[in-house]
């Protein structure tokens, strides 16, 4: 089971193939077919309880990973002001990102032991990841947001935005903590159905954290689409979400109040048990592929659900898999599916009985499914949901909800520095050597940063090409040596500047402010 804490690991994917027949990922040997690129992400069913911290927790695990405390200060420059970057190959599904076969560039410096140790990263591939740590305070059991910012920019092709994450801790007391965060996501990661740049979500949140797990604060939540008057970020949102969350080490009380005129409703207070999850894939969340890899174009396909035939519809990213009344607390079935109903009569928010409409089962990772043409498809699940057990309010009895709290609003986003330092040769790897099948791309190599592995007089943290002794500089990681390159320019990120347009405050929201 997935505990509910601030800083929440869900646990890998397992490949699982359930013919003895047909075809599996590893037979598509091109790694730029959909089958291998399009990404996965751990959704939440109740999705408040992770919004203002899984972003946080991606960030912190990403830094971990990276071995920076061998590395902080690496090889600084004479006047001790700036630090080498090291290259990292890391296993990114430990930190439930979609894995990438690309290494991580990062650089650590810390002036002195009494000055903030300062951690950037910068990721070239299918993705352009941009993130910087600045932490004065470490993580602890008692307090797990330490005292630091995170700021992360990701990008898609094109150098196209399509993620913005901005958190910021610090201290009100000897004992309480003050956490705040702000994220805006194009709705393409969330489903790949949906175009970029189409529609958008902005998330921020407020959270007064008491040391030793307790807590109280607001999230908002504004949905943009792409229309005059609706767009990102001081156009009217399509929808506006304000929830009030507290939790204890044990419990975790929300209540949800929902703006999408015209079905504007609030939800009864909802108790989460923070020990006891379950899951499932939502609709939307799987990848179907043809044996080339590509995107399955779309029809009816038949799945063999333990001796069972079922029968739905399935496209690309979407399988119509059969839905059942299913308890929310532990997935099983139940009898009753009343919803709160908004003014129009129309079912909206929670489930009064605990209960909702929800996939009966799920395809396995790695499965075939079999079309009307009679050609076999293979299943990914991309977007695996997490439920936490939902159980009687009156567990929550400890907890109070508070008066809403004021949250950030667009301008708490930070526009990091979009070039990639030179590096060289790969000094920490996730992977053991020959490993081909987890790392395709590096075979698990790692080398002394000291030494020379090619002899060309360049040592290996210096050489971007350690096994290549008649080259050994990549500015622009276009796997080109710079001497023969007639194209040295790395891609140019710009992270849109919305500093001059006013986010709507709305109220019963908050006020927005940074």
């Amino acid at each position: 089971m997935n505990k509910l804490i601030i800083f929440s690991k869900v646990a890998l994917l397992l490949m699982i193939t359930t013919h003895a027949s047909g075809f599996t990922r590893d037979d598509v040997t091109d790694k730029s077919k959909p089958i291998w690129t399009d990404f996965t992400a751990d959704l939440y069913h109740q999705f408040v309880s992770q919004t203002p911290f899984r972003g946080l927790n991606v960030a912190l695990c990403t830094f971990n990973s990276s071995k920076y405390q061998n590395f902080t200060n690496f090889k600084a420059d004479e006047d001790g002001d700036r630090s080498q970057a090291y290259k990292a190959n890391l296993n990114d599904n430990n930190c439930s990102v979609n894995e990438s076969n690309d290494a991580y560039i990062f650089r650590s410096t810390q002036q002195d032991s009494d000055s903030p140790l300062i951690i950037e990263s910068w990721l070239e591939g299918l993705s352009m990841d941009r993130a910087k740590l600045t932490l004065e305070e470490e993580v602890s059991n008692a307090n797990p947001f330490g005292v630091m910012s995170v700021v992360r920019n990701v990008f898609g092709a094109n150098a196209v935005s399509l993620y913005r994450l901005a958190t910021q801790s610090q201290r009100l007391d000897d004992s309480k903590i003050q956490y705040k965060m702000m994220t805006w996501v194009d709705a393409h990661l969330v489903s790949q159905a949906t175009p970029v740049g189409q529609q958008s979500e902005f998330y921020s949140s407020n959270i007064i954290y008491q040391e030793n797990n307790s807590g109280y604060g607001t999230v908002s939540g504004l949905v943009f689409v792409e229309q005059p008057g609706m767009s990102f970020p001081d156009g009217a949102p399509a929808r506006i979400n304000t929830t009030n969350l507290a939790f204890n080490s044990e419990f975790f009380l929300y209540q949800e109040s929902v703006r999408q005129n015209p079905n504007n409703w609030s939800s009864v207070e909802v108790c989460l048990d923070r020990d006891a999850s379950w899951g499932y894939v939502p609709n939307f969340g799987y990848g179907i592929y043809d044996a080339n890899g590509d995107r399955f174009g779309g029809g009816q396909v038949t799945y063999n659900n333990q001796g069972v035939l079922e029968s739905f519809f399935a496209a690309g990213t979407i399988a119509q898999v059969p839905t059942a009344c299913r308890s929310i607390e532990d997935g099983s079935p139940a009898a009753n599916c009343d919803f709160e109903f908004d003014q129009s009569g129309n079912p909206v928010g929670i489930a009064l009985t605990g209960a909702e409409m929800i996939p009966a089962f799920d395809i396995p990772d790695g499965a075939l499914v079999t079309g009307d043409d009679g050609n076999e498809y293979l299943v990914r699940q991309l977007k695996p949901r997490t439920v936490y057990a939902q159980v009687a309010v009156e567990n929550c009895a400890g907890l109070l909800l508070q008066e809403t709290l004021s949250t950030p609003d667009h301008r708490f986003a930070e526009a990091l520095d979009g070039d990639v330092p030179a590096t060289g040769a790969l000094l920490v790897n996730a992977y053991e050597s020959g490993d081909t099948i987890g790392d395709p791309s590096f075979s698990g190599a790692v080398y002394d940063a000291d030494e020379d592995a090619d002899g060309d007089d360049v040592p290996n943290y210096l050489d971007a090409f350690p096994d290549a002794a008649d080259k050994s500089v990549d500015a622009d990681y276009d796997g080109v040596d710079d001497a023969e390159d007639t194209d040295v320019a790395q891609t140019v990120y710009q992270l849109p500047d919305y500093s001059d347009l006013v986010m709507q405050d709305y109220p019963g929201k908050g006020t927005i402010e940074n």
